[in-house]
C-alpha cells in the first residue's frame, strides 16, 4: 500500500509538473502572438495555459492584455480583479492594472508613473509607450498621442510597434503619404505584425492601387486565413481588375466561415446578379431578407433578382419597398442639410443614427457612435450599436453592446444615471 501510494503521488507530482510545463508553454506563445498583434491567436494561446494552469497569472494577465488592446477595460479589469481575488495578484496584476487605467483615457492623469513603467520592464518597454500613446488619443488629446509616438520612435527607431503607431495616427489625419511610410517600416521590421499589412492594404485602396491592395490583403491572409476584411478586400480587387470568377470564389469562401457577414453576402448576390445567375442569388439573399426588411439595397437585388427570372409580381413588393425606403433617405438628408453641425445634439444623431440602420444600415455607425459618446447611458443607442454589429457579422462585438445596453437598463431601473460607461470597443 505504501508502495502504491508514492507510485500515486510521484504520478500527480509529474501530472502538475507537466500541466505547468504546457502552462507556460501556452503562455508565452500567446505573448508571442500579442507582440505581433494577433489578438485571436493570443487570446486562444492564454485560455490554453489557464486550462493547463489556472493559478499561472501570466495565462490571465495575457487575457487581460488583449481585452485592453482590443479596447474591452471593463473585461480587462474584471479578468485581474479575480486573479486579486484569488490570491495571486502579483507585480505584473498590478502593472497591468495601471496600464488600463492609461489606456482607457487617464494618460496625462498617471503620466508620473511613465519612467517608473519603463524601467520596470525592460523588455514590455513598448507597452507602456503603446498604452500612453492609445490613453491620450482616447481621451481627445491628439497632439500630444502625436509628440509622445514621435518621441518613442526617437527612443526605438527599431520599434515595428512604434511604427506601426505613428502610422495609424497618421490614417487619423487622412495623411496618407507618412502612414504608408510607417507601415511599411513595421511590416519591413516584423513581417509577422499582421496590423501593418492590414494598414498597407487600406491606404493602397485609398489611393486606388488595386494591384497593390491585392498583394496586401494576401499578406494578411497568410497570417490570417479567415480574416474577413482582408477576404473581402481581395474579392473586391479582383472585381476591379475583370476577374470576376476568382472573386466569386473568393466570396464564396469568405462566406463559408463567415455566414452572417452582410458585405460578403450582398457583394456576392451582386455578383451572381451580374452573371445571369438569378437563382443563386436569392439563395444567397434569403438569409438576409427578414433583417433588412426595409434596407434599400438589399430590396433593390431581390427585385432584380425576381426581373431577371422573369417573376415582375414577385418582384413588384421589393421594388416599392426600396422606392419607399429612398424617401425615407431623401428625407434624412434634408433634415441634415437643414441642421447646423453645431446643432446636431444627442437626439439627432440618435435619431439620424436609427434611420440609418433601418434602411442604409451601412451608413449607421457614425451617427450612434457620436450619440453614444454624448449620452452612453441609452440603452436604444446601446442596442443599436449592437445591431449594427451583428449586421456586419461581428458577433463577439454585437453581444457586448447588448449587454452594455442590458446594464444600462438595469442601472437606470435603479434610478443610477452615472457618469456614463466606456464604449465596449
Amino acid at each position: 500500500m505504501a508502495v502504491a501510494a508514492i507510485v500515486i503521488a510521484v504520478g500527480f507530482v509529474a501530472w502538475m509538473g507537466t500541466h505547468q510545463i504546457l502552462a507556460r508553454y501556452w503562455a508565452a506563445k500567446g505573448a508571442g502572438a500579442v507582440a505581433v498583434r494577433q489578438l485571436d491567436r493570443a487570446e486562444a494561446d492564454f485560455q490554453k495555459a489557464v486550462s493547463y494552469d489556472p493559478n499561472l497569472g501570466a495565462g490571465k494577465i495575457g487575457l487581460a492584455r488583449v481585452a485592453r488592446l482590443r479596447g474591452q477595460f471593463n473585461r480587462a479589469r474584471e479578468i485581474l480583479q479575480q486573479l486579486a481575488s484569488a490570491g495571486i495578484a502579483s507585480e505584473g496584476t498590478n502593472r497591468e492594472l495601471l496600464l488600463v487605467q492609461i489606456h482607457e483615457g487617464r494618460a496625462r492623469e498617471l503620466y508620473g508613473n511613465f519612467s517608473r513603467l519603463i524601467s520596470q520592464r525592460p523588455d514590455d518597454v513598448d507597452a507602456v509607450w503603446q498604452a500612453f500613446v492609445d490613453g491620450f488619443e482616447f481621451s481627445g488629446e491628439a497632439e500630444l498621442a502625436r509628440e509622445l509616438a514621435s518621441n518613442w520612435l526617437k527612443e526605438s527607431p527599431d520599434s515595428p510597434l512604434a511604427h506601426l503607431s505613428m502610422a495609424q495616427l497618421a490614417m487619423e489625419r487622412d495623411e496618407f503619404e507618412p502612414a504608408e511610410r510607417h507601415f511599411a517600416l513595421a511590416a519591413q521590421l516584423q513581417p509577422q505584425l499582421i496590423t501593418a499589412w492590414q494598414g498597407l492594404m487600406r491606404v493602397s485602396t485609398i489611393n486606388y492601387q488595386h494591384r497593390d491592395a491585392l498583394l496586401y490583403s494576401e499578406q494578411v491572409l497568410a497570417l490570417d486565413p479567415q480574416n474577413i476584411e482582408a477576404q473581402v478586400r481581395k474579392a473586391d480587387c479582383l472585381l476591379v481588375l475583370h476577374r470576376d470568377q476568382e472573386a466569386m470564389r473568393e466570396f464564396e469562401g469568405a462566406l463559408e466561415s463567415h455566414s452572417n457577414n452582410f458585405s460578403v453576402r450582398y457583394e456576392l448576390a451582386s455578383l451572381l446578379l451580374k452573371h445571369d445567375q438569378a437563382d443563386r442569388a436569392l439563395e444567397v439573399m434569403k438569409p438576409l431578407t427578414a433583417e433588412f426588411s426595409d434596407d434599400v439595397a438589399i430590396n433593390y437585388l431581390m427585385a432584380v433578382a425576381h426581373q431577371q427570372l422573369g417573376n415582375d409580381e414577385a418582384a413588384e413588393p421589393y421594388l416599392q419597398k426600396h422606392l419607399d425606403g429612398r424617401q425615407a433617405l431623401n428625407r434624412l438628408t434634408e433634415m441634415k442639410f437643414r441642421t447646423e453641425p453645431g446643432d446636431r445634439d444627442f437626439s439627432f444623431c440618435k435619431t439620424v443614427g436609427l434611420a440609418y440602420l433601418r434602411y442604409q444600415w451601412d451608413a449607421a455607425f457614425p451617427w450612434l457612435d457620436q450619440a453614444v459618446r454624448i449620452n452612453p447611458m441609452d440603452p436604444e443607442v446601446q442596442q443599436a450599436l449592437g445591431d449594427f454589429a451583428h449586421k456586419r457579422g461581428d458577433g463577439e462585438l454585437a453581444n457586448r453592446y447588448h449587454r452594455q445596453a442590458d446594464l444600462v437598463r438595469q442601472m437606470l431601473r435603479r434610478g443610477h444615471a452615472g457618469p456614463g460607461l466606456p464604449p465596449p470597443r
